[in-house]
């Protein structure tokens, strides 16, 4: 993986049951760098009928979505999807 670097930190915030969870993309994928690669199935992800992006805690205005599309349509595999421990996607869904 080659380093990305932002003009400021990329903050994500995920709700999970009522706890938040936060972290730093560039700090996630230093800490991943090493973790084996391996294959995966696009069928196989859970998240395409989950809320990953809004939780409830933002109003899904067609801004936000559009926010959200631009991520995909600019998204490469030159970053990692990095999974949790429970194999749901903790970044990359994009």
């Amino acid at each position: 993986m080659s380093e990305i670097k932002f003009e400021k930190p990329s903050r994500v915030c995920s709700l999970r049951g009522d706890q938040v969870y936060t972290w730093y993309t560039e700090r996630l994928w230093k800490l991943t760098a090493n973790l084996p690669v391996f294959e995966f199935e696009i069928a196989n992800f859970d998240c395409f009928e989950e809320d990953v992006w809004f939780g409830g805690a933002h109003k899904p205005t067609v801004n936000k979505v559009l926010e959200h599309y631009r991520k995909i349509a600019n998204a490469t595999f030159e970053c990692p999807i990095v999974f949790s421990q429970d194999g749901s996607i903790f970044d990359g869904v994009h």
